[in-house]
């Protein structure tokens, strides 16, 4: 009775597994798939970025034409526009004329070697690229600016600061 059993339920599987290939070839021919053709994983290997007949994005939805490659779209892309004049990361900016020249001796100092010239307190390197109004000139060398973010707050730059943008 066992055996019995056992037979029954191999043509009990080999029924529903004939029902699910059925079914599933009825599928693929409403996505238009030939269904004679063999499925993915059969022993055909596929890539999907050049399978005939499917629906994904791309070349409509009677696929990729084989030889044929897909324009390259770029996005355009929005350069933001430069502040002129500006200081660049790094730059020094100081409250006083005097603090600045302060500074440009404790620079020699160091160059020179004799060390010692500590940095006036009344002076900061710049974080970030910061645009600036151009106040005033004393000189080569010697700029006083305005923040455009806070045009009350003035200071003295050593930084070179031509009146139109260099790279226009």
């Amino acid at each position: 009775m066992s055996m019995a059993w056992g037979n029954r339920g191999s043509l009990v599987f080999a029924a529903l597994v004939g029902i699910a290939v059925v079914a599933s070839g009825g599928a693929r021919a409403q996505q238009g798939i030939n269904p004679d053709a063999p499925a993915a994983g059969a022993g055909v290997p596929q890539d999907p970025m050049h399978r005939s007949g499917s629906s994904g994005s791309g070349a409509g939805s009677s696929g990729f034409m084989p030889g044929k490659k897909a324009p390259v779209v770029l996005p355009t892309l929005k350069a933001d526009p430069e502040v002129w004049p500006r200081l660049e990361t790094g730059a020094i900016l100081c409250r006083t004329k005097d603090d600045l020249l302060e500074h440009l001796r404790a620079v020699d100092a160091r160059r020179d070697g004799t060390g010692g010239a500590l940095e006036p307190a009344g002076c900061v390197k710049m974080r970030a690229k910061t645009g600036v109004n151009i106040v005033s000139r004393a000189g080569l060398g010697r700029t006083q600016v305005a923040l455009r973010d806070d045009p009350k707050q003035t200071g003295w730059t050593d930084a070179y600061l031509p009146d139109r943008n260099p790279g226009k």
